[in-house]
Order: C-alpha cells, then sequence, then structure tokens
C-alpha cells in the first residue's frame, strides 16, 4: 500500500513540477555561464526544489496558518514575481531583475525558477493536502517523492547544461526569449487563479 501511495505521489510530483518543461528558462538563466556553472546551478536548483517540497510536506500547513498566508495569497504574490522576470527575458534584461549589478561570472540564484516558478502554488497545495502522517510507518511516503523529484530536476538540467554547450549564442538567446513568453504565459495564469480565489465573484 505504501508503495503505491508513494508512487502516485511521485508521479503527480513530477507532473506538477516539470523540469522538463523548465529546461528553456534554465538555459535562459545560465546563458552566458561558465560550464562549472551550469552544472553548479543544476545541482542547486534540484536541492532547492527537494528541500522546498520537503519542507512544505513536513510543516507547510502550518507555517502558512502562522502567517496567514492562502494558496490565492501565493499564486498571485508569485505571479507577480514571475511575471517580472518574464517581461526581463524578453526584453533581454533579466540580469538586472536576477543579479542587480553583480557581474556575470556570479552564478544565478535559484528563486524564481524552483520557487515559486517549479514548487509553486499547485505542488505546495498538493504536498501541503496529502502528507498527513501519524506515525514512522508514513516517513518514506513523505520523504521519498520530494527527493526524487529533486534529483530528477537536478538530472535534467545537468543534461541541458552539457547539451548547451553545442548550442550558439543566436539559439540560446531566442531559447531565452521563448523561456520568457512561457513564463509570462504562466505568470498570468498564476494571477488569474489566484485573483479568482481571494476574490470569488470574479470567477463568476
Amino acid at each position: 500500500m505504501h508503495l503505491l501511495q508513494i508512487f502516485k505521489k511521485l508521479v503527480t510530483l513530477l507532473a506538477l513540477v516539470d523540469p522538463f518543461s523548465m529546461v528553456p528558462v534554465f538555459l535562459g538563466a545560465v546563458n552566458g555561464r561558465l560550464p562549472a556553472q551550469k552544472e553548479a546551478f543544476a545541482r542547486a536548483v534540484g536541492v532547492a526544489v527537494a528541500v522546498a517540497l520537503l519542507v512544505t510536506a513536513v510543516a507547510g500547513g502550518t507555517i502558512l496558518q502562522i502567517f496567514g498566508i492562502s494558496i490565492g495569497n501565493m499564486q498571485v504574490a508569485g505571479g507577480v514575481l514571475v511575471l517580472i522576470l518574464a517581461v526581463a527575458m524578453v526584453l533581454g534584461k533579466e540580469e538586472a531583475v536576477k543579479q542587480g549589478h553583480s557581474p556575470r561570472e556570479v552564478a544565478p540564484t535559484v528563486v524564481p525558477l524552483a520557487v515559486p516558478l517549479m514548487v509553486g502554488p499547485a505542488a505546495i497545495s498538493f504536498t501541503i493536502g496529502n502528507n498527513h502522517w501519524s506515525g514512522i510507518e508514513d516517513i518514506p511516503a513523505l520523504l521519498i517523492p520530494p527527493v526524487i523529484v529533486g534529483l530528477a530536476t537536478w538530472f535534467t538540467f545537468g543534461a541541458a547544461a552539457r547539451a548547451g554547450k553545442v548550442v550558439n549564442a543566436t539559439a540560446l538567446d531566442l531559447i531565452e526569449k521563448v523561456g520568457g513568453f512561457l513564463l509570462a504565459a504562466m505568470a498570468v495564469e498564476m494571477l488569474g487563479t489566484g485573483l479568482k480565489s481571494m476574490f470569488p465573484a470574479l470567477g463568476a
């Protein structure tokens, strides 16, 4: 029974986090970086995804209650953050948004790629709603899916980083702008869903 539960959670989380669809965004974030930095960033995003899912599984509901944050609030806040980055990517100004005046040798950060784009409101709400545990026998179902999703993210982005070495600068720039459009669409969807959750009359 626990194996089936773990498998179901793993498949659902992989679909919600969906590292494969984030490859263009990842390549745009590491465009112009050193190979070692690309590999390090892939690892950092994978670890961040796993940690975010684990924290959400263990204490996500409690954290939201303490701060009085609803899933709708998270969707709106995450949508705004992602939309800012998306516009910057399309305009070629993402460096200023992600790093301020830091030099290009400084590796990109995991926000907002890992959180809230990959571990966003959908993944968080699923994790909170499907991790009620009462004993030690429930720990594997709590820990294994987030860890495997984090590893899958790491391996996916690591493979994309290695493949990106043979892609020229023009192609990477195009990939970055396409990723920006995808991000913008996701951000608008997040904002719309969040606003409908906060103001149900909008969905009428």
